[in-house]
């Protein structure tokens, strides 16, 4: 967060809070004096629900009556922090790393599309042929299907493709090639424990040393379901609606088939996230795998099924953890990405980095099958115990935001305002690309399960209103 808010917060909050309790050094970087604050959460501890009426006129000035009934949530802590963060470099030492931390002892190969083995260019080569073959058909015999959708641009894109994968297959080999070079490319494969790994080290865009997401997950169709479901025509595997701590491996869906328990597969987990380079992760939630096995019979009509049988069954474990800080991840609060408030990617405005920063992990009987990690970051500095302004003042701010820029926000889907949260938010760092801060924020919303309907937001240390577009 700029530095010259941060002193505009010492002063804001002196004025708003009064007498303090205890001391903090403001100054990132580290040469500031010390100020008398008042910083814990307590003050808020007993606040009761927020119930108020705000009438917000829209962009062609129609009025909208908004009901605040919103109950006061507080976060598991004494007082908040400002934590200072940048993206993930990704470089070639790093994903060696992380590949390394994996594979173990195995071999790792390339397989970006010039390293395929000439069995994989030629199934490709196969596949997009018959993708291209297919729905050119259908256009043909079902025109009424496609109305005035132009799918030019699908059929440009998969003949680059087809050329792509011919050219390459002209001296491709029948094996994989050994990684040397960690620089020189973004997807690689490897085995371990006999079953073989794709992984994936997706950029923004081709110059990008950081990245999107990583992703590692079982290739060639392998199957790592659970044994009960072994022999259904398609089994496919869900996040289980629940959660659960201590001992209890078993649920109301049925006992985890997974020889592990949750907390050896936990510590399976934990490990991966230490040794693969990752700092001050925190796991946050945790949940078994539903597994879901579908018998199939063709109709008459081709392509066309129906499920004659199937059956569920619970089991492995999935971990997810978030960059945080004082056993809080930030990602743990949820709900407030890139996602929603662009509903496409071709909105989203450029080189947007997600504030979704988390690592998703499933452990069965084969250990480690599936990683998800997401626009990864790394904490700089922390400056703790910052002082918060008074709640009445928040509330002020929020009101007077929704009578005068009432029409920034999308109230078509609900007219009311449940919860006002104190939060982690990450802020944009105009003066360092890349640069961030999670900043304590009250996010006032209709809030239902992780969805935060028109969410305002106001940064609980200077009272200034934040536009989630404006930080992505």
């Amino acid at each position: 967060m700029k530095k010259h808010i941060l002193l505009l917060a010492c002063l804001m909050t002196g004025l708003f809070s009064g007498c303090a309790d205890r001391a903090v050094d403001y100054d990132l970087d580290g040469e500031g004096t010390e100020h008398a604050i008042n910083s814990t959460l307590e003050q808020f501890a007993e606040a009761e629900n927020w119930n108020a009426e705000v009438t917000v006129t829209g962009k062609n000035g129609s009025e909208t009556h908004i009901t605040v009934n919103a109950q006061v949530v507080l976060p598991d802590a004494d007082d908040m922090s400002v934590v200072e963060v940048e993206e993930a470099v990704v470089d070639g030492e790093y994903k060696k790393r992380l590949l390394t931390c994996f594979f173990e002892d195995g071999e790792i190969y390339y397989h970006d599309l010039a390293h395929c083995t000439r069995e994989e260019l030629e199934d490709m080569i196969t596949e997009t042929e018959n993708s291209i073959s297919d729905l050119r058909k259908d256009m043909a015999e079902n025109p009424q299907n496609y109305g005035a959708v132009n799918f030019d641009e699908w059929f440009e894109n998969q003949e680059e493709q087809l050329q792509e994968c011919r050219a390459y297959l002209q001296t491709a080999k029948d094996t994989y090639t050994l990684a040397e070079d960690f620089d020189m490319c973004n997807a690689y494969a490897g085995y371990r424990d006999g079953i073989l790994y794709g992984v994936v080290f997706q950029t923004r865009n081709e110059t990008a040393q950081t990245v999107a997401w990583i992703d590692i997950h079982p290739m060639d169709d392998v199957y790592v379901g659970p044994e009960s479901l072994k022999n259904f025509d398609e089994v496919n595997r869900t996040h289980l609606d629940y959660m659960w701590s201590g001992e209890s491996a078993g649920t109301e869906t049925g006992t985890n088939e997974c020889t592990f328990s949750q907390e050896e597969a936990k510590a399976l987990a934990d490990r991966f996230v230490d040794r693969s380079g990752r700092t001050n992760q925190i796991c946050f939630e945790e949940s078994g795998i539903l597994w879901q096995g579908h018998n199939l019979e063709e109709t008459e009509e081709e392509g066309c099924y129906i499920i004659t049988d199937q059956a569920d069954a619970v089991y492995g474990y999935e971990f997810v953890y978030g960059t945080g800080v004082d056993e809080m991840a930030f990602a743990s609060f949820g709900g407030l990405t890139a996602f929603d408030q662009f509903w496409t990617i071709a909105d989203l405005p450029e080189n947007w980095y997600d504030t979704d920063d988390q690592i998703r992990i499933i452990v069965t009987d084969a250990g480690i099958i599936d990683v998800r990690m997401e626009y990864p970051i790394t904490i700089d500095h922390v400056t703790r115990q910052v002082e918060l302004l008074p709640l009445e003042t928040v509330q002020s701010i929020l009101k007077n935001e929704l009578t005068e820029n009432g029409s920034r926000y999308d109230f078509s889907q609900s007219k009311y305002f449940n919860t006002l949260e104190l939060i982690y938010f990450r802020l944009k760092d105009d003066n360092k690309a890349g640069s961030y801060s999670y900043v304590p924020v009250w996010c006032l919303c209709g809030k239902d399960k992780d969805i935060h309907r028109h969410a305002v937001l106001v940064n609980a240390i200077d009272g200034s209103v934040i536009y989630l577009q404006d930080e992505i």
